[in-house]
């Protein structure tokens, strides 16, 4: 089991807009939340991720399929580490060809990120698009993908208050990765890049 240390990481503050509730949900707009805001984060990681409501990034149900713990596709024995950081500097030395799904992906996480609104399903729904772009697609039918519970993350033998996420081999080449919105969302300087920090990270360990 592989995990994110809070007390390794730091991260840039940068000014944004305040938080603020619209039609019935809770967003985060991209400034370092106040107190109860962050709470309020918390809170609402662990609704129900739909493509119809919450953060409006372009997602259809299908991409959902690691959030919704759909049966993994099996998969074979991983790779060694050498070889599969010399196949990821590979993938990542290509140039991203126009029109290819990999442009499409930048595309949107591009876009995604300068939403002036956003929650937690955010990078849940971003998932996909970021296995695209940096890990050949290889990750969302061997990945599951949750916000953990304090309890959840004890239940592993985690302290919720000092990771912000955590990576769990299930064997077979597939993973459990789980984000832990107390540390994301209430203890780090600024959330919003810690989320995608975070996710990032456990995608490079997964």
């Amino acid at each position: 089991m592989n995990h994110q240390d809070i007390s390794s990481k730091a991260v840039t503050t940068a000014a944004k807009p305040p938080f603020r509730k619209k039609k019935g949900l809770y967003w985060d707009a991209k400034e370092v939340p106040r107190k109860g805001s962050r709470s309020l984060l918390v809170e609402i990681s662990h609704y129900e991720v739909e493509t119809t409501r919450g953060t409006a990034y372009p997602c259809r149900a299908k991409d959902l399929i690691s959030y919704r713990r759909r049966p993994l596709r099996t998969a074979k024995p991983p790779m060694d580490n050498e070889a599969a950081t010399r196949l990821l500097v590979d993938w990542l030395s290509k140039p991203v060809v126009a029109g290819s799904v990999e442009h499409a992906a930048m595309h949107n996480l591009a876009n995604g990120m300068q939403l002036e609104e956003w929650g937690p399903d955010l990078i849940i729904k971003a998932f996909d698009d970021l296995d695209v772009l940096f890990f050949r697609g290889v990750l969302a039918t061997r990945t599951q993908l949750e916000w953990a519970s304090p309890a959840q993350l004890r239940e592993m033998g985690e302290d919720p208050e000092r990771i912000y996420g955590v990576t769990t081999n299930l064997g077979y080449g597939r993973c459990q990765i789980s984000l832990n919105a107390i540390s994301v969302f209430l203890l780090s300087r600024d959330p919003y890049t810690q989320m995608w920090a975070t996710m990032l990270h456990e995608m490079v360990v997964g």
